[in-house]
């Protein structure tokens, strides 16, 4: 698992909290919990072997550490190395099976990603 922590992050958090944006509020508990409901539960791995199903049934025990990893992305600018991998793997169309032309790329993203996103 991916953790993100420096002293740095925690005086961020405070300028942030203490100034007021147009654009953005500091992400809740609550907030990830919603977001992370609304994304369909699938099977498929991500680059990390962390399915949507997982991620959905674990959420409760990973809100805190993620809220603050998001709340330091949107406050910093960085998207952490790590989420911005996607995988891709092809997918049959039609035709011939032995020719890659009948394959379309399939890219799929970090669940943690979606729910930044």
């Amino acid at each position: 698992m991916f953790l993100y922590h420096n002293t740095h992050s925690h005086t961020t958090l405070k300028k942030l909290k203490k100034k007021t944006s147009i654009f953005l509020d500091l992400v809740t508990p609550a907030d990830l919990i919603e977001v992370a409901s609304k994304i369909k539960c699938k099977r498929s791995l991500d680059n990390n072997n962390i399915s949507s199903t997982l991620m959905n049934t674990s959420i409760q025990n990973t809100v805190v550490p993620l809220t603050h990893i998001i709340n330091l992305s949107l406050a910093t600018g960085v998207v952490p190395q790590n989420m911005k991998i996607g995988k891709v793997i092809p997918i049959f169309k039609s035709g011939d099976r032995t020719l890659l032309t009948n394959d379309r790329p399939m890219s799929i993203l970090s669940v943690y990603f979606k729910i930044l996103e």
